[in-house]
């Protein structure tokens, strides 16, 4: 499995960013939670979908301290309307969060 900032997954990415900052430092990431056991089968099928999709990076997997199961995923651009609704309509999901991700300021952190 990659870890974070190597992408997962070799096609542009889909949204416009129209943000005013340099395109290479915005993208959008997801927070989801989903039980434990959930955790292994999710990562699995997201590594499947993104094959070929370099501006997707699997940031993180894993459960927090209290046994919440979550999956971290970062797009270069904007994810995807069909991502969201695909998440929103899953059982297994139990809540996503979307977040801006500053790509490239890692050393400035």
């Amino acid at each position: 499995m990659t870890t974070k900032r190597q992408a997962l997954l070799t096609v542009p990415p889909r949204g416009t960013r129209d943000s005013g900052a340099d395109p290479g430092d915005l993208g959008q990431g997801i927070y989801i939670s989903c039980a434990k056991q959930d955790v292994d089968a999710l990562v699995d099928m997201f590594t499947h979908w993104f094959t070929n999709r370099d501006d997707i990076t699997l940031v993180d997997a894993g459960s927090s301290q209290k046994g919440q199961g979550f999956v971290i995923l970062e797009w270069e651009g904007t994810v995807e309307r069909r991502m969201l609704t695909w998440l929103r309509n899953q059982e297994t999901v139990d809540d996503y969060s979307l977040y801006t991700a500053f790509h490239g300021q890692e050393e400035h952190a």
